[in-house]
């Protein structure tokens, strides 16, 4: 269930980039006390993102 705190620290959530939806988990960033979001190749791929590429 989305939402819900998971093993690590990690929060469960429903994810949106573009016309794609999936559901995956945030997990912490002690270096910039931020949260980060894994996006697969995949999901990359399909919404023409790079790795490394930032929100905007």
């Amino acid at each position: 269930m989305a939402g819900l705190a998971r093993p690590w620290g990690s929060l469960g959530v429903t994810a949106v980039i573009g016309k794609t939806r999936w559901s995956t988990s945030l997990f912490p960033d002690k270096a910039s006390s931020s949260l980060l979001l894994p996006v697969n190749a995949s999901v990359r791929q399909r919404e023409g993102l790079k790795a490394g590429d930032a929100p905007g």
